[in-house]
């Protein structure tokens, strides 16, 4: 259904491509293959594709720009690099999983 729905997307010629949790659903398997082909897609076209996960797997693999939002505010947007080494206390804690930072996951 998702491989479907990205054809049918991608025969309108868009400018922009929105996927929305693009893996929700899938096993690992099926979220790898799904990743490489957006990997595909995104070097073949001339689109901007916008990717809304919570996979942080994902996030680490198919773009080359990130923006990460907390509460309600975009808190950070640059390279995939930067974010994956941000010291910006939100976007540790959501890449290391700890229950204990601003997100205010603790007990």
């Amino acid at each position: 259904r998702k491989r479907a729905g990205l054809a049918r997307a991608l025969v309108l010629d868009p400018q922009i491509i929105l996927c929305d949790e693009p893996d929700s659903g899938l096993d690992p398997v099926r979220t790898a293959y799904i990743s490489q082909l957006l990997i595909d897609i995104n070097a073949q076209i001339d689109a901007t594709i916008l990717i809304v996960t919570h996979n942080i797997n994902i996030a680490r693999t198919i773009p080359d720009n990130i923006g990460m939002l907390f509460r309600k505010e975009l808190v950070m947007f640059g390279p995939r690099e930067q974010l994956l080494t941000s010291e910006q206390p939100v976007v540790k804690q959501f890449l290391s999983g700890d229950r204990f930072g601003p997100i205010g996951m603790s007990e």
